[in-house]
């Protein structure tokens, strides 16, 4: 049966859906393509099916508005997986607040993701983060839960980056 909702939602995926035959999307999808050596960014086949994904969703932006960064070349098969993660990432927003995570916690993180260009960097201080909640009792078995991870290793981790 049909609700409101769902009418809602296809309404809306029907409209994203005209958006990205819009000829400025075509533009930037073509430059993203062209950028990445028509090549997916995460396993690196020039083989299969490509398509351009968006890091992060904004409902004020058309798909040709965001910032080239924020676009990136991934397969049928990875992009499907980035979008499968989203159920996981909500997830384990919502464990993080059951721990008791603060906003601001969320902010400090997300600034050092953003502060640093580099893979190696944003692993490091994304280390350093956590170590610095361990202190808090409530959050050291709820870390090593979620990350399935040891304390010891997370505190010598971060020694060798800060």
């Amino acid at each position: 049966m049909w609700g409101l909702g769902t009418f809602q939602m296809t309404y809306a995926a029907s409209e994203y859906s005209k958006k990205l035959l819009d000829p400025r999307w075509q533009r930037v999808r073509l430059e993203i393509f062209n950028r990445d050596n028509f090549t997916c960014q995460r396993c690196f086949s020039g083989h299969k099916t490509l398509h351009i994904h968006h890091h992060y969703y904004n409902r004020d932006l058309d798909p040709w508005e965001y910032p080239l960064e924020a676009l990136v070349c991934l397969c049928d098969t990875c992009h499907q997986e980035e979008h499968d993660y989203k159920e996981t990432e909500a997830q384990m927003l919502r464990d993080m607040k059951m721990a008791g995570l603060y906003g601001d916690d969320f902010f400090t993180i997300g600034k050092m993701f953003l502060d640093c260009k580099q893979e190696e960097q944003r692993l490091g201080y994304f280390l350093i983060a956590l170590s610095s909640f361990l202190s808090r009792k409530e959050y050291r078995d709820f870390i090593v839960k979620i990350f399935d991870v040891e304390i010891s290793a997370i505190n010598q981790a971060s020694k060798g980056l800060k």
